[in-house]
């Protein structure tokens, strides 16, 4: 068995104490995302890309990600 496979393997085995703080597993979120800042209409936003701060949600101090 190939290290990968024997770490997924290892992965399912994991039965929440043993594992400490170590990672099961890993998600790639980078992409675009549905963005609605508090109070305004759904938008796009990249991530990664700085924040919204960066992408000119200047005045903007909540918002949901989808």
């Amino acid at each position: 068995m190939s290290e990968s496979a024997a770490s997924v393997a290892a992965a399912g085995d994991i039965d929440g104490v043993t594992a400490g703080n170590a990672a099961v597993a890993s998600v790639d979120l980078a992409g675009t995302w549905s963005f609605t800042p508090a109070g305004r209409s759904t938008t796009s936003i990249k991530v990664p890309g700085g924040g919204w701060y960066k992408q000119g949600f200047t005045d903007v101090s909540q918002a949901v990600y989808s």
